[in-house]
């Protein structure tokens, strides 16, 4: 899945020149999807049904301003102590069978000065 979300997202960027997070995630929804055919069924009978969560931002550097989209995955921001969460869409990157043709939110935060940024991986999770 690693590998499939890698080329997307070199496709996406590098190829499509898509720049706003949320296009980004709709793109590798779409890649997902057409690549490892999710709604196909398996020799058993079962439906396949492969997908990914990750939390995307794009970081403009001079304006300080960030894009985040995520799949399941929220951003956390700590700004003058506060903890902030902005929470992601609750749906994975591969899921247009379940729900639907959907776009992912865009969210746009312009940081400050000292803002502390914090995405998630549910890599540790998905050990056992």
């Amino acid at each position: 899945m690693s590998i499939v979300g890698h080329n997307a997202l070199n496709q996406a960027v590098k190829e499509n020149k898509i720049l706003s997070a949320s296009e980004i995630l709709d793109y590798l929804n779409r890649y997902v999807n057409e690549t490892l055919h999710t709604a196909s069924t398996s020799e058993n009978g079962r439906k396949v049904r492969d997908g990914m969560d990750m939390s995307l931002c794009v970081f403009d550097t001079k304006t300080l301003v960030i894009e985040f989209a995520g799949a399941y995955n929220p951003l956390v921001m700590i700004r003058d102590q506060e903890l902030t969460e902005i929470k992601a869409d609750r749906r994975p990157i591969g899921s247009t069978d379940l729900y639907g043709d959907h776009n992912f939110k865009n969210n746009v935060i312009q940081l400050q000065r000292n803002d502390r940024i914090y995405l998630f991986s549910d890599g540790y999770t998905d050990l056992s």
